[in-house]
Formats: C-alpha cells, sequence, structure tokens
C-alpha cells in the first residue's frame, strides 16, 4: 500500500495495472512462442523473406501455426474486437502521461505489426485487408 501510494495511486490503479500487464504478458508470450516456431521452421524473422515462403507455398507444418499465434499477440496488443476487454480498464487510471503514451505508442504498433503481418503474408484476401485498413 505504501508504494502504490508514492505513486499517486490507489486501488484503481494498481487493478488497471495488473490488468495491463496480465494480458500483454500474456500477448508477449504468445508472440514469443510464435517468434520460436516461425525461426524453427522457416529459418528466418525477416518479413521479407517470410512473404517470400508463404507465397511460394514451401512452408513447413509449424509455419502456419505460428503464423496464426502472431495474430491474436497483435491483436491483444492492439486492443481489437474481441480481446479489447483491457482498454477501458487501463486507460483512464493512470496519470495523463502514461495515458498519452498508451494512445500514442502502445497500442498503435500492434495495429502496425497487423497490417504490415496481413499485407505482406496475405495479399490475396481482399477482406481481411478491408477490416485492418
Amino acid at each position: 500500500m505504501l508504494l502504490s501510494g508514492q505513486l499517486g495511486g490507489g486501488k484503481r490503479h494498481l487493478a488497471g495495472t495488473m490488468t495491463y500487464m496480465a494480458l500483454n504478458l500474456f500477448a508477449t508470450l504468445l508472440f514469443l512462442l510464435a517468434a520460436g516456431l516461425l525461426y524453427g521452421s522457416t529459418g528466418t524473422l525477416n518479413m521479407g523473406d517470410l512473404a517470400l515462403i508463404v507465397r511460394a507455398g514451401e512452408t513447413a507444418p509449424g509455419t502456419t501455426a505460428a503464423l496464426f499465434l502472431v495474430l491474436p499477440s497483435f491483436a491483444i496488443k492492439a486492443a481489437l474486437f474481441p480481446v479489447f476487454g483491457w482498454l477501458p480498464a487501463t486507460y483512464h487510471v493512470p496519470l495523463m502521461a502514461v495515458s498519452a503514451l498508451f494512445a500514442g505508442l502502445l497500442t498503435k504498433v500492434g495495429v502496425y505489426a497487423l497490417i504490415r503481418l496481413v499485407t505482406l503474408l496475405w495479399p490475396e484476401y481482399g477482406p481481411a485487408h478491408e477490416a485492418l485498413l
């Protein structure tokens, strides 16, 4: 209780922080698992090389599973539907500077990564592009 009092927050701040940390830790673990599977099955993490491998159809069985683990990890970080439940619980409780950092950087990185991943690896799927763009 002493620590939360020193930082200017209370139980509400601590609950929002713990929600954000738990869900983003889960998303990060999903991403790290996917990155390990992807590197193990393709030998690269370069998105340009991955796009060439996926388009050529030379993917190992673990590649598709890894790519579908990356999608929910970035969807959680971007707070997309249906995994946006953490967003209302965390954006209104931190200090104004922290909220500005959240809004300006953290969720936008997830959106950018999803757009880049989907447009590079699955260019033929128009509805997926329309949903993300």
